[in-house]
């Protein structure tokens, strides 16, 4: 049956979401029941639901009002519903579900419960979706406004549940602690969501220990395997690090706690967030960071970046358009950036930034289609989105001002702070960034965001002379190109040039005005200088920086 017909049809949006969820760990099999409020948030009315089951689970629906099934797909899990009675414009009805696991075989595991550390999406739960939703059009396209990145059904919800488990386990879910209590050989959690929050929602089951503390009015949660100690603290300063900065600069946070949850490796190597939950797998928690360490602490690092997705990813939710993830993965690796370098120091943030710059430049090696400029970032180009993202924010940041860059950044979230369609793009980022970066930072703006641009700088030639006054005059042939820039004509973009002395320490920063081609510069210098670096702050994109250094 052709089911093509069905793909624009537009459908109710889910208000509110109330799931009870009950986790067998001991047999491995979960079953729910739960509902959810739908609204026509349109001015005509809706008379055909598109309902599309969990993949791996067994849904059945029903609704409040009489309807039949019109069209079905048994291997897709999908349905198309005609209600007698159409669902007038504002109006609202209830979507009643029980869902459970297929029963795993010999030769098949059908279930995401495990004996202990289980992890169950919202991808086990019914939505009103067509399957095949298509990629994301681009934000010139005025339709992508009217739904966000993450759903078609839903904008933001309320969200409320009652996890069980076996009496020996804890049943986490996003919200606050409402109450628990036990039933014959069952614990039970409710959890209620205090604030607004995107259709993005998990659930966990095991054998876990509590590692808590209070920050400020928030408490903090780590429920972690009871011998995967190590790197407890290092989350905790994270997760604390991401709230102080992003309530410093943005806004407060929306909920009354944030917990990190492990999961087992076996489930995968990631972490996410949803509400104020950030799973974790557990790769974090036994890759021990040592005392002087040069590499970046994850540990540290993950946490930070998925509890700003709290801000950029849930009070803000762009539209689903090419370039969101420039406004959510980008903006969010580069407050990273800021915390890491607030906590560690400008020389282990710098090896942060390299780290990113190998995953723009290796990333693109294996791209198929033609690369995107960031403010186009499709969907699964993480190195543009995270790599070329952070570098990007950061050089605009460098030249810019970190303070002006994030007022610019606290004025687009207060726009756009928990705003339903028509939800922002990139191209609303863009514009509110012309207006407030000076006419002379704009070749930022292009070669970062609006191009694909690589820079390419080295030193021809450097002499040191003695100068006047005990100084030192040093002059350097350097050439200066650029590859994919539109602007043909002669450029004046920034450059900036470190001088070291024999111990490898910075005698002065330059900054300088550079054109295409050769050009001489001379510096007067307190010290001889031992190397000279150009670009040390990793701001250009460079495909080589091996030629950007010359010892003398």
């Amino acid at each position: 049956e052709n089911f093509s017909t069905y793909a624009t049809l537009p459908q109710p949006k889910i208000r509110s979401v109330y799931i009870e969820l009950d986790f067998f760990s001991e047999s491995q099999n979960f079953s729910a029941k739960g509902k959810y409020k739908l609204i026509n948030p349109y001015d005509f009315p809706i008379d055909t639901l598109l309902i599309k089951g969990g993949f791996d689970e067994i849904t059945q629906v029903n609704l409040e009002r009489p309807y039949e099934v019109i069209a079905e797909d048994i291997a897709m899990k999908f349905q198309v519903l005609k209600l007698n009675k159409s669902l007038a414009a504002s109006d609202s009805m209830v979507l009643e579900f029980e869902v459970r696991n297929q029963a795993n075989t010999f030769f098949s595991r059908n279930s995401n419960v495990l004996r202990n550390g289980s992890i169950l999406g919202q991808d086990a739960f019914p939505r009103l979706v067509y399957p095949d939703d298509g990629p994301a059009p681009m934000p010139t396209d005025s339709s992508s406004k009217q739904r966000h990145y993450q759903a078609t059904d839903a904008g933001l919800i309320q969200f409320e549940t009652v996890v069980s488990t076996p009496s020996d386990q804890i049943g986490l879910a996003p919200g606050t602690l409402q109450g628990t209590w036990k039933k014959g050989n069952r614990q039970y959690a409710h959890y209620k969501v205090n604030a607004p929050m995107e259709y993005s929602f998990g659930f966990h089951a095991g054998n876990f220990t509590l590692r808590s503390e209070q920050w400020q009015d928030i408490k903090l949660d780590i429920y972690h395997h009871p011998s995967h100690v190590y790197n407890l603290e290092d989350m905790l300063e994270g997760i604390k690090a991401s709230l102080s900065y992003n309530q410093k600069h943005f806004s407060i946070f929306q909920h009354e706690a944030a917990s990190i949850v492990e999961f087992p490796n076996s489930e995968g190597s990631f972490a996410t967030t949803y509400g104020n939950i950030v799973p974790m797998s557990e790769v974090r928690f036994l890759a021990k960071i040592e005392e002087g360490d040069q590499k970046v602490n994850l540990p540290f690092y993950v946490p930070a970046h998925e509890l700003t997705h709290q801000w950029w990813g849930s009070q803000l939710l762009p539209a689903h358009a090419q370039g969101a993830l420039m406004l959510t993965e980008s903006i969010s690796e580069y407050i990273t950036l800021n915390i890491y370098r607030e906590q560690f120091g400008q020389e282990t943030a710098q090896q942060f930034l390299a780290l990113q710059r190998g995953r723009y430049l290796s990333g693109r090696t294996g791209e198929q289609d033609e690369e995107r400029p960031l403010m186009y970032v499709k969907s699964d180009q993480s190195y543009i989105a995270y790599g070329k993202g952070a570098l990007a924010f950061h050089t605009l940041s460098h030249y810019l001002g970190e303070a002006q860059l994030n007022q610019i950044l606290k004025t687009f979230l207060e726009q756009y702070r928990y705003q339903e369609a028509p939800y922002p793009t990139t191209l609303d980022l863009m514009e509110l960034m012309e207006q407030e970066v000076p006419d002379s930072l704009d070749f930022i703006l292009d070669d970062y965001f609006k191009q694909v641009v690589f820079h390419d700088t080295y030193i021809e030639s450097a002499t040191v002379k003695p100068g006047t006054e005990n100084s030192f005059e040093v002059i350097l042939e350097i050439a200066y190109q650029k590859t994919g820039a539109k602007r043909t004509n002669q450029f004046n973009d920034l450059l900036e040039i470190g001088f070291y002395n024999g111990q490898q320490e910075l005698i002065e920063l330059k900054k300088v005005r550079v054109r295409t081609g050769t050009q001489q510069l001379r510096f007067s210098l307190s010290e001889r200088p031992a190397r000279i670096e150009l670009d040390p702050n990793i701001l250009l994109i460079e495909l080589d920086r091996e030629n950007n250094q010359r010892t003398l």
